[in-house]
Parts: C-alpha cells; sequence; structure tokens
C-alpha cells in the first residue's frame, strides 16, 4: 500500500475511493472503518484531509462518469469515501486520461451476526485492458500511471478488481514509463478473489543525439479469503525500439536503476511482481506473463541494453499458504534484447531474469512452474551477458525450464522437485561461451 508516498499529490490526481468497514475474519488488522468516524480516522492515519473527500454511506454505491441509475448512490466527485451496507455493492471505475486511481472498498455489518443480510460484492476498474482508450488507464507521452485497490469484504462477498494500463510514447530522444499498481482483496468464509492486471509500455524513437528509453512496472498484489478461492491473471509486457542515423548518437536502453518496491531479490527491477496468497482450504491461482522485447539500430558511438548490476530486468516474487490449500503458479518470464551496428560499435548487453525466492505449503497437489526464456542478439557484442534465477520451495512440485541464448549459442536447464535453486549465468566478454553456473540444493535438479 503506497498511501503515505501519494499523499503529498493527492490533490492533483484523478482519484477514487471506496472504504471498508471493520470485519472479523481475515480483514485488515487496525482498519475499524464502518462508521463515518472510523473512515475519517483511517484517511488521516493514512496521510489524507477528511475534507477533501466525498463520503457515500448506502445500499448500492458508485463513482464513476456513468451512473448505473436511479438506485444507485452516485457520485463523479474525484476523492470518494464508500461504507456499503449489508447485501449492497461498491462499484468504482475510472480511465478516459486518469491517470492516478485510488480505490477503497468495503462494508459495514448489520444486525447481530455476520451474515444477518447477506453478503456484499465489490467490483473496481483502474481501467480495463479489453476496452477502448476512454476506458483504459492511458498515456501516449512518457510519465506515470498509478492504481491501488483495496477491496475488505468483511462478509462471505467476493471481490474483482481490474487494473488496465498502457503507455505509449514515440516522441523525444528521452522516454520513460512508469505502471505502478497495487491490489488487495479480502473476504470471508467460501468468499472470492479475483484479479486481472495489465501492464503495458511501448517506446519508439528516431530523435538524436542520445536515446535513453526506461520502462517500470510493478504489482503489489495480496489476497486472502478463509474457505474461498484467489486467482490473479498478470500480464506485463515492454517493447523499446530505438534507431540512431548520427555515427555519435548513444542508445541506452532499461539501463536507469531505480529502487523497485517490490522487495524481492533484485533491488532495481523494470518489472517486478511481489505476491501472496492465503486461504485455508480453497485454490491459489497465480497465472504470470512478463516479456521485455528490446531493439535498438546504431550507426556507431555506443549502444546499452540492461544493467551492468544485472538487476535491470524481471522479477516475481512471493508466497501462496496455507497448509490445506491446493497451490498453483503459472510463471513465463522472457526477455529479447537485439543490439544492431556497424563495426566498432561499442555493445553491451547484460540483464537478468529472477523468479523467487517463492513459497508454497499447501499440500502435495502443489505446482509452481516456471519458465524462464533469455534471447540476446548483438553483431558485435564488447559485453554480453545474462542471468537467469530460481529460488522456488513447494510442499507439492517445482517445474522448472531455463534457456538463455546468446547469439545462438544455448544453454538449458531443467529442475524438478519440491525445491528449485539455481543460478545460470551465461556470456561475460566477446566469443566467451556460454556455460552456466549452477548451484543445487539437496533435491533441487533430478
Amino acid at each position: 500500500m503506497r498511501l503515505r508516498r501519494l499523499a503529498a499529490t493527492v490533490s492533483t490526481l484523478g482519484l477514487l475511493v471506496s472504504i471498508t468497514g471493520a470485519g472479523t475474519g481475515v480483514a485488515r488488522e487496525g482498519a475499524d472503518l464502518s462508521t463515518l468516524e472510523g473512515a475519517k480516522a483511517y484517511l488521516v492515519s493514512q496521510g489524507y484531509d477528511p475534507s477533501e473527500f466525498v463520503f457515500q454511506v448506502g445500499v448500492n454505491n458508485y463513482a464513476g462518469v456513468t451512473c448505473p441509475g436511479l438506485d444507485w448512490n452516485c457520485t463523479a466527485a474525484a476523492l470518494v469515501v464508500q461504507i456499503t451496507t449489508p447485501g449492497g455493492m461498491n462499484h468504482a471505475e475510472c480511465g478516459d486520461g486518469v491517470r492516478r486511481c485510488i480505490i477503497f472498498q468495503g462494508g459495514q455489518l448489520g444486525g447481530p451476526t455476520l451474515l444477518s443480510a447477506g453478503d456484499m460484492n465489490m467490483h473496481a476498474h483502474c481501467g480495463d485492458p479489453d476496452a477502448d482508450e476512454k476506458k483504459r488507464m492511458m498515456l501516449k507521452e512518457s510519465g506515470v500511471l498509478v492504481c491501488e485497490i483495496t477491496q475488505l469484504n468483511p462478509t462471505t462477498g467476493n471481490n474483482f478488481a481490474v487494473v488496465g494500463m498502457s503507455i505509449h510514447d514515440n516522441d523525444d530522444a528521452e522516454q520513460d514509463g512508469t505502471e505502478d499498481a497495487t491490489v488487495t482483496q479480502t473476504t470471508n468464509g467460501d468468499g472470492d478473489n479475483h484479479a486481472v492486471v495489465h501492464e503495458e509500455i511501448v517506446l519508439s524513437t528516431r530523435d538524436e543525439p542520445a536515446q535513453m528509453q526506461d520502462g517500470f512496472q510493478y504489482l503489489d498484489l495480496t489476497q486472502e479469503t478463509e474457505a474461498g478461492d484467489n486467482f490473479a491473471n498478470v500480464k506485463q509486457t515492454q517493447k523499446l525500439t530505438a534507431h540512431a542515423r548520427d555515427d555519435a548518437t548513444t542508445q541506452k536502453q532499461n539501463t536507469l536503476e531505480v529502487a523497485d518496491p517490490c522487495v524481492g531479490p533484485l533491488a532495481a527491477a523494470n518489472t517486478c511482481i511481489r505476491f501472496e496468497q492465503t486461504t485455508e482450504s480453497g485454490r491459489n491461482d497465480l497465472n504470470v506473463h512478463q516479456d521485455h522485447n528490446v531493439k535498438a539500430v546504431g550507426a556507431g558511438g555506443q549502444q546499452n541494453q540492461g544493467c551492468m548490476t544485472k538487476e535491470c530486468t524481471l522479477e516475481v516474487d512471493g508466497s501462496q499458504q496455507l497448509f490445506g490449500s491446493t497451490n498453483s503458479v503459472d510463471n513465463h518470464q522472457s526477455v529479447t534484447y537485439t543490439l544492431r551496428g556497424p563495426e566498432g560499435t561499442t555493445q553491451i548487453q547484460d540483464p537478468r531474469i529472477a523468479n523467487g525466492p517463492g513459497s508454497q505449503v499447501g499440500g502435495s497437489n502443489d505446482l509452481w512452474k516456471v519458465t524462464q526464456l533469455a534471447t540476446l542478439r548483438a553483431n558485435d557484442p564488447d559485453v554480453q551477458a545474462h542471468i537467469n534465477q530460481v529460488d522456488d520451495f513447494s510442499t507439492g512440485t517445482v517445474d522448472a525450464r531455463s534457456v538463455i541464448v546468446l547469439n545462438n549459442e544455448r544453454s538449458e536447464i531443467e529442475c524438478t522437485g519440491q525445491s528449485c535453486f539455481y543460478v545460470q549465468a551465461c556470456g561475460t566478454v566477446e566469443e566467451e561461451n556460454c556455460a552456466p553456473s549452477v548451484v543445487i540444493p539437496p533435491g533441487g535438479i533430478d
């Protein structure tokens, strides 16, 4: 959760907020927001001024630009607090040029028992990856998109969250895009949490004299239920393309080291996911697709892709629990880096892919599947190096496959067992063979 970091700029945001009442079970500790007084106190604790918010209390609350009907409590205000009632619904959505969307959802309990008046259902949309541009969080220039969705459901109702972010820039020599998403979902009993997140960055430049492109994509995902299911489908893609005509032009792509918020093994990952899914007897499912397609065509000068620390690249880390749950991770990570330039061009490629540390502690049916593919091409490399890393543990099975291809030199590792740990390193300087360096704990590679 990043409310404190964003609070200083809240007056300039396009912001939608719905906040939950206090709950039992897995509801967030200390978030007693079942009354207006509680909601205001929570806003203050997060660094917000409650006087800037419109408060909604009702059965059906809606925040957005299209009110569903007369039986809905609607507002188009930029800062909104929603407190729904038992049997009700909160629905919030943003898009249409909104750069920052922050949604908190939940409700107050009614009657002497938790379920006395029915479940609550929560729907939140920071854009929609399948909708047209007006309903997506989209920039046609460099910049920052921020989405935070918090759904704290005190009943056994279902939570549904969608994040759709897209940044496209084809102007200027220096380009950068940042997509920062946080999704927190809790519910009780057999209630389910469902999240779909799609982050896309496309940068293209032909401008001179110094070309610099950087894309940053972050997701912090937390899903908690007692006996229901947690599901998340995450896609993060980057396409960076640079063309130079002057032999003095320098080209740098994903070389800027910026601290990421994912708390994983890499301190400066360009694309990262931190996740935690918790259920006592249901299913935890996470599908991840991360892809970087980075290409530079130069006329001389210097070309750099990735950071010399091998930290500017892809990263996934997190856990699925508890004992008694059934857990599944299907993680696809791929990078394709291409450099082309005339003889004498300085060419440096040095990215990294990291999976883990990760853990599953549900049972014998758990499966953590990893597919890593790195393809690096350079016609005259000075430094060409890459690392694929996996550090995963499961009470079931880890099934990992790693492939690195450097200028058609191929290295492959397969790892199956209850745990996998390897560091596959290829290349350091021009013409060095791709030789994997592997560290394996007991029970690692068969």
